[in-house]
């Protein structure tokens, strides 16, 4: 499954040439170092945006990338500041001895149930800023590729920056289809409220989208 979803997405990442891409929830520069590897070589612009203070320290202190922009922040519909809440696992660990790789600003709903070993225990203060915002800093306007990493929130991302998403050629987002995190789209709901985008890939949790009313 992982190696048919890779074989899919390196595809389609091979056709983009100078590239704008970001990478929003990079957690510890995994899925950014796959896309650095099947990107054309050189990307116009890579963003790394991660909004977990423990990922950001173990970002800076070992994970360096040349050419990748890190903006420290979550993604949503509005340019503020909110509380995240970070995970946790009593019986697993991802990168720095932590499990810090499922913290999101939505509570969680299905996913203490599907995961009970994973717990949300602390909150800490996050800047929060839409896409729209962030590109506007940078004068972007929209991507060739967006990677959505964010635990729930990605009906915010969307709606909350319309005309970067209107600009974007693809999009690989999570995609369950039940709510796992408090208010955020199932699969079928995602796909309802964006019409004008094709699925390319379909996986249990995954999905990929091409905006076919952006051409080149």
């Amino acid at each position: 499954m992982r190696s048919e979803m890779n074989d899919v997405l390196r595809g389609v990442m091979a056709g983009l040439k100078d590239a704008t891409y970001a990478d929003v929830g990079c957690s510890n520069w995994g899925t950014v170092d796959q896309a650095l590897g099947w990107l054309p070589k050189p990307v116009k612009r890579f963003l790394a945006i991660e909004p977990d203070p423990r990922n950001i320290s173990y970002l800076k202190k070992n994970l360096i990338r040349k050419g990748v922009e890190l903006i420290e922040c979550a993604v949503s519909d509005f340019d503020g500041e909110a509380e995240l809440l970070q995970s946790d696992c009593a019986t697993s660990i991802a990168f720095g001895g932590m499990w810090s790789v499922s913290s999101s600003l939505l509570e969680p709903k299905e996913h203490a149930r599907v995961y009970p070993t994973i717990t949300f225990k602390n909150r800490v203060k996050v800047p929060v800023r839409t896409l729209a915002s962030i590109c506007a800093e940078r004068g972007i306007a929209g991507f060739d590729f967006l990677w959505v990493d964010v635990q729930g929130s990605e009906k915010n991302l969307v709606l909350g920056s319309p005309q970067i998403i209107a600009n974007t050629r693809y999009m690989f987002l999570e995609a369950e289809q039940k709510e796992m995190y408090a208010g955020q789209w199932t699969r079928a709901e995602m796909l309802a409220a964006l019409p004008n985008w094709k699925v390319v890939g379909e996986w249990v949790t995954d999905v990929l989208l091409q905006n076919m009313t952006v051409g080149g």
